[in-house]
């Protein structure tokens, strides 16, 4: 069902921004364009009760490349957490690596100098887990979230403020895990 909403969703906003354009060119009215390259640092919080009981949240880093015009957009975008943790049963040292690739379709709504956004897409997540009991490793395809907004500090500098929602569920070895969470962060845009 998950799945169905958001196919929904990204057919939705890609079918809205077709007609803007389209609405646009009837007018005579040129949309430039726009290029955007962002350094991202967030905050993951793990949905999953197992996964936040061993390695709690933390620190998210990532660039992103952004594509768009006024009220539609594309998004790229790769992210990097690691934590550390102790095993349930036995207490031993833990060591997590999720490794993201995300790209999908937003929605951007004029609102005076701030441009509030919402988006959705899908994303590979990449998960290492190393331990003494050995290591786990799988990669699988999951779908995200996004809302935020973003603030000109200049003509081509751009703070940008969001939150992320994923959603990944795969089995590295004997063991189920969802990489589910919420991601709170900042970027900081350049256009080109």
């Amino acid at each position: 069902m998950r799945k169905v909403i958001w196919i929904l969703v990204i057919s939705f906003l890609f079918a809205a921004s077709i007609q803007g354009i389209e609405a646009k060119a009837a007018a005579g009215k040129k949309s430039d364009p726009a290029f955007m390259l962002l350094v991202r640092a967030g905050y993951f919080m793990p949905t999953d009760a197992t996964f936040r009981d061993i390695y709690s949240g933390g620190p998210v880093f990532g660039l992103e490349a952004r594509f768009g015009r006024k009220h539609f957009g594309i998004w790229l975008e790769g992210s990097y957490f690691a934590a550390s943790g102790e095993l349930s049963e036995t207490a031993e040292p833990t060591d997590v690596k999720i490794m993201a690739v995300e790209g999908g379709a937003l929605w951007k709504f004029e609102s005076g100098k701030m441009t509030p956004y919402i988006g959705a897409g899908i994303g590979h997540y990449q998960y290492k887990e190393s331990n003494v009991l050995g290591e786990a490793k799988q990669g699988k395809i999951g779908f995200c979230g996004v809302a935020g907004a973003m603030l000109p500090l200049g003509k081509r500098l751009v703070l940008d403020c969001r939150l992320k929602y994923n959603s990944c569920s795969m089995q590295p070895a004997d063991f189920k895990i969802k990489i589910d969470g919420l991601t709170a962060g900042l970027g900081l845009g350049l256009r080109i």
